[in-house]
């Protein structure tokens, strides 16, 4: 309560003109950051989305590759089949092989059984492959029963608290979902982008605003010359000066309409004040003439 009397009090010793600035500054201010917000915002889903359909069709390549009897992945426009408790010995044979096509510097894969054990993962191989991960065990046990979208993804730290992209896939042998495929992927390269568009989008929104403020204060000035020069003959006019009028701007805005109807005002003024003038005279006239 004490701050808002006091940015009012702040504000009635401001100037129309800087008032009027800081008001257009301040509203252009939030939405250029509103704006700026909902791009960095679509812009992050977007790349984030991009990149686990990249680990989808990769997971869909790396299978198409395996020889002999293996895996497919769910379709996601088809419910979800049921859970079967133990994958084939097949199953079980090509899981490595799964992995090891799939791991790399920069994706881990794992994949688990409908029990939470791990039928394979890439820390079986001596490649470098990006930190583990924990997500929650009920996101996992969801991913059995429900269909995954292409572009669906979780967001989790990893042990170096690193944020990291994951993706989980349901494995179907036969009629049933015997496995669920876990890929991750380190997202500092989305982050890095997204600061520097951020940053970008910083000094943009700072430029607008000095460019505004070069351009606005001059136009708000132009603007209200008008009411400058009233305020002005105004104050002449209260002094005595009833004859002067003020200039009618050729437009029917506000500001002409106000001064046709000051200047009205003091044209009835002045005639009231001729006629008590004249009124006065009279009676001194008369007044004077018995007293001689």
């Amino acid at each position: 309560m004490h701050s808002i009397r006091l940015v009012r009090e702040i504000g009635a010793r401001l100037s129309v003109r800087w008032r009027l600035a800081l008001v257009s500054f301040g509203l252009l201010a939030v939405l250029l950051s509103a704006l700026g917000a909902l791009i960095s915002y679509t812009e992050e889903q977007t790349l984030l989305a991009n990149q686990a359909i990249a680990l989808h069709d990769e997971a869909q390549l790396a299978i198409s590759a395996i020889k002999g009897p293996k895996p497919v992945l769910a379709s996601p426009s088809a419910a979800p089949p049921p859970i079967s408790d133990s994958p084939s010995p097949d199953f079980n044979a090509h899981a490595m092989d799964l992995v090891r096509r799939l791991a790399g510097a920069n994706i881990r894969a794992s994949i688990l059984s409908p029990e939470d054990a791990v039928i394979a993962s890439s820390n079986d191989l001596p490649a470098p492959v990006p930190p583990s991960i924990t997500l929650d065990p009920a996101k996992i046990r969801q991913a059995f029963t429900t269909t995954q979208e292409n572009d669906s993804y979780e967001l989790a730290n990893d042990s170096q608290n690193q944020r990291q992209l994951v993706v989980l896939i349901p494995l179907i042998e036969g009629p049933n979902t015997v496995a669920l495929l876990q890929l991750s992927t380190p997202t500092a390269p989305i982050d890095h982008a997204i600061t520097t568009m951020r940053l970008i989008l910083a000094l943009g929104i700072l430029s607008a605003l000095g460019i505004a403020a070069a351009l606005t204060l001059p136009l708000i000035k132009a603007a209200l010359r008008p009411l400058v020069v009233m305020e002005r003959t105004s104050t002449r006019i209260a002094d005595g000066a009833l004859s002067l009028r003020l200039d009618v701007p050729p437009s029917n805005d506000e500001i002409g309409r106000l001064a046709r109807s000051f200047n009205s005002m003091v044209a009835r003024l002045e005639a009231a004040f001729a006629q008590q003038k004249q009124f006065a005279a009279d009676v001194s006239h008369e007044l004077r003439t018995p007293l001689t």
